[in-house]
């Protein structure tokens, strides 16, 4: 591993929390990870493979909630998300009539949304 791979390889997380009242929680947390291409003979499906060159997915995650007791015997939590992801891991399937696929890199996605 080189220099200039060593931080894409690297997960870090960073959280917060605030406590209102004895019964609620506000937190927020922003991470950045990475998802590793799968390689011929690493478990990933029986048709896929990935080619050498192909970078490991980048993702800084963001999110934000709450979570409060304020009924007796009912917890409620609600959280906000967004995944920023480069270099996205997609698959590229052969021509018709085969079944496999390479995993190559695409373009920058975004995911967000909410859960309750």
């Amino acid at each position: 591993m080189t220099e200039t791979t060593l931080p894409a390889r690297l997960s870090s997380s960073l959280g917060i929390t605030y406590q209102v009242g004895e019964i609620s929680v506000l937190r927020a947390s922003v991470t950045r990870g990475f998802t590793i291409p799968l390689y011929p003979g690493r478990p990933g499906g029986l048709n896929s493979s990935s080619q050498p060159k192909s970078n490991p997915e980048k993702i800084m995650s963001y999110q934000c909630g709450g979570e409060t007791a304020v009924l007796k015997y009912f917890w409620l939590k609600a959280t906000l998300f967004r995944h920023e992801v480069e270099d996205t891991l997609s698959p590229n399937y052969e021509p018709p009539p085969s079944p496999y696929y390479i995993i190559v890199n695409g373009k920058k996605t975004r995911r967000q949304g909410r859960r309750n």
